[in-house]
């Protein structure tokens, strides 16, 4: 395969393509994915010579579960291995500066162009505009084709790709209590729920409860 094509891969048993609604945040191809025996995918570039890929890992499952039987491995060999791999575990910091590679939560498409994470915004006098900010955890430089009001709370945040809303409800800013907007981002292990304040010049940004117990951010005080 020459370098740059993108290739379409099939399951050899069902024929079914292993492709995803994600694209790769490098190269624009699409993303395929493979699941894990026993919790998680690996999902890769499909463009010949690009090398972007991350792992997803979930909490591993005993045989019989839902998730299918795991030939050779036993319920005790299981809870083994788990008991090891939380006594080992040390929680993983994100640091600043770390590139954040962002999706849009609904169609799973990547947030990321060549100026930065990508939003659509929507002011509370219902102008739209284009919102940018920077994809390094950290670095809070933002551009904007539209004004908004300083420390002013945006109506609405939405992906540039399917239009839909990025407003969590359930998540307020543990700052100034606005509400917040939720992008999901490739970091360490796993896709983790990354959450921003909506008010602009806030800079509060946080993951969910579920992932601090092996992730947090640099000098990160409520998370």
């Amino acid at each position: 395969v020459d370098d740059g094509v993108i290739v379409k891969l099939s399951c050899p048993k069902c024929n079914a393509e292993l492709l995803t609604r994600f694209a790769c945040d490098e190269c624009s191809a699409p993303i395929a994915r493979l699941a894990l025996r026993g919790g998680g995918v690996v999902a890769f570039c499909t463009r010949e010579g690009c090398r972007r890929h991350f792992l997803a890992c979930e909490d591993v499952a005993p045989a019989g579960s839902d998730r299918g039987d795991i030939e050779g491995w036993s319920l005790p060999t299981f809870h083994a291995i788990r008991r090891r791999s939380v006594a080992a575990a040390q929680k993983e910091i994100i640091a600043k500066g770390t590139f954040l590679s962002s999706y849009c939560p609904h169609c799973q498409v990547s947030l990321i162009d060549a100026q930065g994470i990508t939003f659509h915004v929507v002011t509370v006098d219902g102008e739209k505009g284009r919102l940018t900010l920077s994809p390094y955890l950290d670095v809070f430089t933002h551009e904007s084709t539209i004004d908004i009001s300083a420390r002013i709370e945006v109506a609405d945040l939405l992906c540039p790709h399917c239009e839909h809303s990025l407003v969590d409800p359930d998540q307020e800013c543990a700052e100034c209590g606005s509400r917040t907007a939720m992008i999901t981002v490739s970091a360490m292990r796993k896709l983790i729920s990354f959450y921003i304040c909506l008010r602009e010049g806030c800079q509060w940004h946080g993951i969910s409860w579920r992932d601090t117990r092996l992730i947090r951010l640099e000098d990160s005080v409520d998370w």
